[in-house]
């Protein structure tokens, strides 16, 4: 918990006030944009992280059958069809589209904080 709130201080002093102001503008446009056209689809997206998701879904079979081996067997071909689905669903419906956008929008503003903070320490 310590640790989320260190990162989310180093996400606001690298300007990611800007990027919390516009997730939160986001976050009011899904409220307000109209029901998701596949729910089932629009549950995984709406209830998960969508970059974590993705490369979640992405592992081998022997790496995800490691790491999830309660979830039962789901082979690679199941994953990737599901990560295509959410993919094409996310560009089609306008209530995922921007559920997705802002996941990766942060996932983008995560992956600068993180090259920076390596750029310090190589200098350091």
């Amino acid at each position: 918990m310590e640790r989320d709130f260190i990162m989310l201080e180093k996400v606001l002093a690298a300007g990611g006030r800007e990027v919390l102001d516009r997730l939160r503008e986001q976050d009011l446009e899904i409220e307000a944009a109209a029901a998701c056209t596949r729910p089932e689809i629009g549950r995984l997206v709406e209830a998960h992280y969508v970059p974590l998701l993705l490369s979640i879904l992405a592992l081998s079979d022997q790496r995800f059958d490691a790491e999830y081996a309660g979830e039962g067997r789901v082979p690679l071909e199941i994953r990737k069809a599901l990560s295509e689905a959410i993919v094409a669903h996310s560009q089609e419906c306008p209530r995922c589209g921007i559920k997705y956008a802002s996941d990766f929008e942060w996932d983008a503003h995560l992956e600068e904080i993180r090259k920076a903070q390596r750029r310090v320490r190589i200098y350091a």
